[in-house]
């Protein structure tokens, strides 16, 4: 499991878009909190103190510690983010969800796909192509992966893996087709092949239109002489 990564925020009083514009302009963070026996919650949370901890990346599989403050004593609550709206301009956090799980409660949650390892066909010419790049599973939060690695290695030309064939961590249920590729090697000859191909076809096709148009005129001209002749008789 991924280290329990360490927040904290502020009960927030009033709601709207005006207090969440003020709350940007000081650095603070507009965020709410639900789930697990927990009723919505608005929250403020340090900007830069989010950004810090989450790292700007993907951070929904990962478990955090949101100390709560403003109702008496801080309360401990382990969250993780369900969602995170960012400024697709400037690239700013502007909201931030949080939902509270229960340790003791399986959850279902997409985790990354990481293949390890340099595959033979690769070696030998060909090309790695990553099927999947997340699984969604379902487990309990204690035992959830950064990732899942896969090893792909003994892959050949021409071979590809499967999700049944890897060796799943302990605990961790799969809730998608067990058939499905994950990963697969191509042969780098492939995608030439089928442009030679199409472009041998296009001038055969070509060449054949060439040679009809040519035995046309041919017919034609002999035929033209031919009513040529047969008047110089007459006349």
């Amino acid at each position: 499991m991924a280290e329990k990564l360490k927040l904290t925020a502020t009960v927030r009083k009033e709601i709207g878009k005006g207090v969440a514009r003020r709350l940007r302009k000081k650095g603070m963070l507009p965020a709410v909190i639900y789930g697990h026996n927990t009723p919505s919650t608005p929250l403020a949370i340090d900007s830069k103190h989010l950004q810090k901890v989450i790292g700007g990346g993907k951070s929904e599989h990962r478990l955090l510690g949101l100390s709560i403050e403003g109702n008496g004593e801080p309360t401990e609550k382990t969250v993780m983010i369900k969602e995170l709206q960012i400024d697709p301009v400037k690239r700013h956090y502007l909201h931030v969800d949080f939902f509270e799980v229960a340790m003791d409660e399986e959850i279902t949650i997409p985790i990354p796909i990481k293949l390890i390892g340099e595959a033979e066909g690769v070696e030998l010419g060909g090309v790695l192509q990553q099927v999947r790049r997340e699984l969604e599973i379902k487990c309990l939060p204690s035992q959830i992966p950064d990732s899942l690695e896969i090893d792909v290695s003994s892959l050949r030309i021409g071979d590809s893996i499967h999700l049944k064939d890897v060796q799943l961590p302990p605990g961790i249920k799969v809730l998608e087709d067990t058939d499905l590729t994950i990963a697969t090697v191509l042969a780098p000859t492939i995608e030439k092949e089928v442009v030679e191909e199409v472009v041998e076809e296009k001038v055969e096709e070509e060449e054949a239109v060439a040679v009809e148009a040519e035995e046309k005129k041919v017919e034609e001209k002999k035929a033209d002489e031919g009513d040529k002749e047969e008047k110089g008789k007459k006349d």
